[in-house]
């Protein structure tokens, strides 16, 4: 009887590990991709950032700008996120099973894993943006 059970979730079970795999690539390459742009729009204002620190600005407001930055890509991501999300929910309710298709437990917590994840991608554009010497930021071209 185990073995007839078995053999008749396992397109589902099949299913939800693909999905599930899908989920953490799309996860990973939502990191990389923030923290790639963030790195580049970080270093893209160097300049600025040697100014503001050579006129006496602390490492602390220079974090700020960045992660404010980093926390309105990741706003506007979660926005278009949820309403793909909510568009696909109908497409996928029949692999759902417990749950609505746009259960607001299930969709809060995965915003808030992204933002997780966004401020983990920020921590290194962030800090290498606090730390720039004023002089060779306002020398570079």
């Amino acid at each position: 009887m185990d073995d007839i059970v078995q053999a008749s979730i396992d397109d589902t079970r099949f299913t939800m590990l693909a999905l599930s795999a899908f989920a953490i690539a799309s996860l990973v390459l939502a990191g990389v991709g923030l923290y790639g742009t963030l790195a580049y729009l970080t270093s893209q204002r160097t300049q600025e950032f040697g100014v503001r620190l050579a006129l006496g600005a602390s490492t602390a407001s220079i974090l700020r700008l960045v992660v404010r930055e980093c926390c309105l890509l990741t706003g506007l991501g979660a926005a278009l996120g949820l309403a793909g999300a909510i568009a696909a929910a109908r497409v996928l309710q029949g692999l759902l099973y417990g749950v609505t298709p746009l259960d607001g437990l299930t969709m809060a917590s995965v915003v808030a894993l992204v933002a997780v994840v966004a401020f983990v991608a920020v921590g290194w554009p962030a800090w290498r943006a606090a730390r720039i010497d004023p002089t060779t930021a306002l020398r570079a071209e």
